[in-house]
């Protein structure tokens, strides 16, 4: 029987499960079938915060520290994608490590509170140039 704390508790991120379980598979016996798996579900989580990423990087400052974060966060997933899955032991666990590691950091790139765009002519005007 559960308790009422129990029901109300915010149900486990799958995700964060995920990563701290590519962290932890160095120090634990991980199948090669495991190492697949994992090398296929952390690359679905990067492939659909790619593009939330990338459009917090369209409407943020360019040149600004949460550009930058945006996009080396996103050029970061993308040179980890292009390695093949490992399912030896250390190489398995690195490989998996290294994704779970771009998850993060496209999480919270994915957080960066960027500044609305404006729609195309506005904020253009200037007091100076008299076109207020």
């Amino acid at each position: 029987m559960m308790t009422e704390q129990q029901e109300h508790a915010p149900a486990a991120d799958p995700i964060a499960s995920l990563i701290a379980e590519s962290f932890d598979a160095g120090r634990n016996y991980v199948t090669p079938e495991r190492f697949r798996e994992l090398d296929k579900l952390l690359r679905e989580e990067i492939d659909r915060l790619k593009p939330i990423v990338q459009r917090v990087a369209d409407r943020t400052p360019h040149r600004s520290r949460d550009w930058y974060a945006a996009v080396q966060a996103i050029e970061a997933a993308e040179h980890d994608l292009s390695y093949q899955a490992a399912t030896t032991p250390i190489a398995g666990s690195i490989h998996v490590a290294e994704l779970a590691q771009r998850i993060i950091e496209l999480r919270k790139a994915s957080t960066t509170r960027a500044p609305e765009v404006l729609p195309a002519g506005h904020g253009d005007s200037h007091p100076s140039r008299g076109d207020a």
